[in-house]
Formats: structure tokens, sequence, C-alpha cells
């Protein structure tokens, strides 16, 4: 039988896994053009602000209608939009280049990425999926090649709902999230077979079933060092 336990060469792997999701959410939660995509009033007043400098902004138009029809507007920083307008805006299909090589190709409403889109960095790092009002939201997948593929639902620019996170490594985690982090119900598969089925909050595994090799399995969770304690029975 196995008693109650603290196996550090589990809690060490597991530690860099997660040091891995944890950065992994920072490049989720900021849109390619710089803003946060937070939900405080705070920044939701700096967003329109910010919005209301992006409108001012002088761009001149090299090709076709920039009014009301399909057209091409080179802006000063280096940017450029190439696509359809409505009132002067961004409306309906097109791509907007950044100055560093990257992209947004897909649909737009009064300036704001809305609808279905990709969102391509110069990093290699790419959103395809749903947008509204110019964050994350709906369906989508999020790929780091550096990291790992996350394919799901999105709230305001974080990962919320169901959905998967395939790490390079060979590990994957399915289940729910919340705010951009493991929350609730999850399956946390290791690529050496290991698995545990169980509760998360904010990353951490409250308490679950831990399989291990040969079929054993022990009732298991993380302590606040994200430190894993191995029982052999529920309590």
């Amino acid at each position: 039988m196995r008693k109650e336990s603290r196996i550090s060469t589990n809690r060490n792997s597991f530690f860099v896994v997660f040091a891995v999701l944890m950065l992994s959410v920072c490049f989720a939660s900021v849109n390619a053009f710089g803003v946060e995509a937070e939900t405080t009033k705070e920044e939701e007043i700096k967003k329109e602000e910010l919005k209301k400098v992006e409108e001012k902004k002088v761009g001149e138009c090299t090709e076709g209608d920039c009014e009301n029809g399909k057209g091409i507007k080179a802006f000063p920083d280096g940017t450029e939009y190439t696509g359809e307008f409505k009132n002067g805006r961004r409306n309906g299909q097109g791509t907007y280049t950044y100055s560093d090589g990257g992209n947004y190709t897909g649909e737009w409403k009064d300036n704001m990425r809305h609808g279905k889109g990709t969102d391509t960095f110069a990093n290699g790092i790419k959103y395809e999926g749903e947008w509204e009002n110019d964050l994350r939201h709906g369906q989508g997948t999020l790929t780091m090649p550096d990291l790992g593929v996350y394919v799901g639902e999105w709230e305001k620019g974080k990962r919320s709902g169901q959905g998967t996170y395939n790490l390079i490594g060979g590990d994957k985690y399915e289940g729910e999230w919340k705010n951009g982090m493991c929350n609730g119900q999850g399956t946390y598969t290791f690529a050496n077979g290991n698995k545990y089925e169980g509760e998360w909050k904010d990353f951490s595994a409250t308490g679950g079933w831990y399989y291990w090799p040969g079929g054993n399995k022990t009732w298991s969770y993380m302590d606040s060092n994200w430190e894993w304690i191995h029982k052999d029975s529920k309590p």
C-alpha cells in the first residue's frame, strides 16, 4: 500500500509544466495591438481612450475607396489595412498588417476585430477563431510553437469553458477553464502515461484520482507549493 507521500520528482516536473502554462496565459491575454484583455472598469475606460486615438490617427488612402467600399489605407506607424470600409471605418472583410510583419485577417466591425478571423504574430504565435469587440470570444485555437496548442472556448479574451491544451512535451490537459486557467473538472495526462482526473483551481489540482502504471491509483492533490500529495483512499 502507498502511504501518504510527497513525490519530489513529480513535483519538480509538474512545476515546470505549470510554469509553462502560466507563461502561455501571458501570451493568450494580450492582443496584437498590445492592449491587455482585462475586464475591469478602469481597463475598459483605457481601452475606449485607445480606440479614440486609433480613430484619430491620420492615415493615407493609397488605393480604392476608404470611406464606403474597398481600399488600402497606410498609417504613419508602418501598419496598413487592406479591405472593406464603411463610414471610413474598417467594416467587413480585411487584413491589417502590423509593422513587424504579423497580421490579422478576417471580419471587422467599427475598427474592431469582430466575427471570425486569424491573428498571426511575427514570432509564429497564431490565434484562429471567433472575436467579439476586439477580443477573442467564442471558439478558437491558439498555437504557440514553443509551448503548445489550445483548442476550445474563450470569453472576453481569456480561455473560459471547455478546452484542450496539448503541450509540446507530450502532456495534455482536457477540461474546464475559467479566467485563462484550469478551473473545474479536468484530466491531465502526462507524456509517460500517468493521469490525473479531478478538480482544479487556478492551475492547481485540488482532489482527484491519480492513475499509475499497472492500474494502481491514489487519491491525489497538490499543496500550496504545487507538491503532489498521494493517499491510498479518498478522505
